[in-house]
């Protein structure tokens, strides 16, 4: 059979499908041995097309195998390689923070004994008041900037942050106790659908309705 001859068919067994009304057991057996008519229809379609589409697909894996063959090594060199510079960037700016948080405490002790000295003078002139009130005065340091550490041109870094779950149980206490949203919980419909499956009609569980649903199928 001809392509445009199937594709004809094709088009005819939809337009009678949608014409079609299943009223009483006749219409009911017509429908059926209508499904019959066009299910051949499909398998005749399958020797049509399947040899076509298997060639393609082995053409198809041929030639991304090939390329992924081409590519694997330079790709892998590029991970090893961003991963080595990532960890030295990463390195400099630690050290950087370092280097701030060093500053700002030499800044911060150096307003502390500034402000001893101050106090102490203070005392030696008699006015113990005025020393009092100068020693209870928060120490404010202003904060120190990092030193900047330059990229590489092109490059550029990105922070990606991801949640792990350690204690199911408590974050499902939490939910429950409405402190935490319920969005943050989700149902495992793998496992409920399983279990919908197994136990049908029967199956009660607090939350979940079995649903049923009927669909025809043709030997």
């Amino acid at each position: 059979m001809e392509k445009q001859e199937i594709e004809t068919k094709a088009v005819a067994i939809l337009t009678e499908a949608q014409a079609m009304v299943v009223i009483d057991r006749e219409s009911y057996d017509k429908a059926n041995a209508f499904s019959a008519t066009a299910t051949s229809l499909l398998w005749e379609i399958d020797g049509f097309c399947d040899p076509n589409i298997k060639r393609w697909h082995e053409g198809h894996k041929q030639a991304i195998a090939e390329k992924n063959a081409m590519t694997a090594p330079i790709e892998q060199a590029n991970r090893l390689v961003d991963g080595k510079m990532t960890a030295w960037y990463r390195a400099e700016q630690a050290k950087a923070e370092a280097a701030r948080k060093e500053a700002e405490e030499k800044a911060r002790k150096e307003a502390e004994e500034k402000r001893l000295a101050e106090a102490e003078m203070l005392e030696r002139l008699g006015m113990n008041d005025a020393a009092d009130s100068a020693l209870s005065e928060p120490i404010i340091v202003e904060r120190v900037a990092a030193p900047i550490v330059e990229k590489a041109d092109g490059v550029f870094y990105r922070d990606s942050y991801s949640a792990k779950v350690v204690d199911l149980m408590a974050l499902v206490k939490a939910v429950a106790a409405g402190s935490q949203p319920l969005a943050y919980l989700e149902a495992n419909m793998v496992a409920l659908n399983s279990a919908a499956r197994t136990q049908k009609d029967t199956m009660q569980i607090p939350g979940i309705v079995v649903e049923k649903t009927t669909t025809q199928g043709r030997r």
